[in-house]
């Protein structure tokens, strides 16, 4: 019923950047523009009530929240409750999933996984964030999975925005809704559930 139905416009988080280009921001998280934002990863990547989760990123990383807790509420996707750190702790988590078990990840932690020599359960997909994934690295875990890996691009300011998987092409590809733009040569994204146009901190270029 109407009760239960939650104003798009209601402010759902306050999330900060992490000041590593400047300081610290504060960034308004309306819970229509975290909605909306799961709702583009889903047709991104197909999560949905056959997935299950393992995230080895919390969810008070803006990663981790969009993954972990709005992806699930939005798709019906399961989530695993843990925190796995190790490559044992990530394997014994991923074996006790049932459904099409989809790894929530970093760089860091799948270069601890190649390093590992275990046994890997099925997987139906990897997500990574938080930094650029070697292509090497992301080739020896596709084997050693037997899964796409997938990496997300994003900041805290806008979320998620684009995706690509490097061993297929070095290019980034826009989520749905989504324009880049350039102002002076400041890299602008834009979506109908932002607020306003977002400056990226990255240096961009264009291709199509």
């Amino acid at each position: 019923t109407d009760q239960f139905l939650i104003d798009a416009g209601h402010l759902a988080a306050i999330v900060f950047t992490s000041g590593s280009t400047g300081k610290a921001q504060a960034n308004e998280k309306t819970w229509g523009s975290l909605v909306r934002s799961a709702e583009l990863a889903q047709a991104r990547f197909g999560l949905g009530e056959q997935s299950s989760i393992l995230a080895t990123v919390p969810p008070q990383h803006m990663y981790g929240l969009e993954t972990t807790i709005m992806t699930p509420l939005v798709t019906g996707a399961c989530v695993y409750t843990g925190r796995p750190f190790f490559a044992e702790d990530i394997r014994q988590a991923l074996s006790r999933l049932e459904g099409e078990r989809v790894l929530v990840t970093t760089p860091v932690h799948l270069r601890a996984c190649q390093a590992s020599d275990l046994q890997w359960p099925e997987v139906e997909a990897i997500i990574s964030a938080t930094a650029p994934l070697d292509t090497r690295l992301a080739a020896d875990c596709e084997s050693i999975f037997a899964a796409p890996v997938k990496e997300i691009y994003g900041c805290t300011e806008a979320g998620s925005l684009a995706s690509r998987q490097v061993t297929t092409s070095p290019l980034w590809h826009l989520y749905d809704d989504f324009e880049l733009a350039f102002e002076d040569g400041q890299a602008m994204i834009s979506a109908p559930h932002l607020a306003e146009a977002i400056p990226l901190c990255d240096l961009i270029e264009q291709d199509d």
